[in-house]
């Protein structure tokens, strides 16, 4: 990649290759953080999805800092574990803090960008908003539970209607 330079080159030829402006308002979030976690550089689709300013988070908060206490626990214990392991984690569930009490449901990708020195010169984190997916979830749920329980209910209807038939019926033929 680049050799002997600073975070701030190394960050700045990075963008020139990758063309990252279009990352700004593409329909999914985007972060870049500093080796220490701190975020950096945030797009405005995550700004909206969290109802926050960008003051409020550069070089204030980290990843972490966004996530909810259980997500907080994970990302200690196993995501930040495989992020080193390996360089990066794919597709991990997370739920987002936002502003007051909301919590958006993310899929979350994340890869150490490193130096040809194998310096970790920041860490780039996709976040994928899986809300809407979630509220189908629970409809396709809900929609399969109404289907059994209908499906239940004309087995039990066929079975009273077809035993109160046969009764009448069977005391006819006795009778003949």
């Amino acid at each position: 990649m680049i050799k002997n330079a600073t975070k701030n080159d190394f960050y700045e030829k990075w963008i020139e290759k990758r063309q990252s402006a279009p990352f700004s308002g593409a329909p999914f979030g985007h972060i870049l953080t500093q080796p220490d976690g701190k975020i950096f550089k945030i797009n405005n689709t995550l700004l909206e999805w969290l109802e926050m300013e960008e003051a409020e988070i550069l070089h204030k908060k980290t990843f972490q800092n966004l996530l909810t206490i259980g997500g907080q626990i994970y990302y200690e214990t196993h995501h930040f574990a495989l992020e080193n392991l390996q360089g990066f984690a794919k597709e991990i569930n997370y739920n987002l803090k936002g502003s007051g009490r909301k919590r958006i449901p993310v899929l979350v990708n994340t890869e150490q960008i490193k130096s040809e020195s194998g310096e970790v010169m920041f860490v780039e984190i996709f976040v994928f908003n899986f809300a809407e997916r979630v509220k189908y979830e629970a409809e396709l749920r809900a929609a399969k539970a109404a289907a059994e329980n209908a499906a239940k209910a004309k087995s039990d209807f066929i079975s009273s209607v077809s035993h109160e038939i046969r009764t009448p019926i069977h005391a006819i033929m006795g009778i003949t």
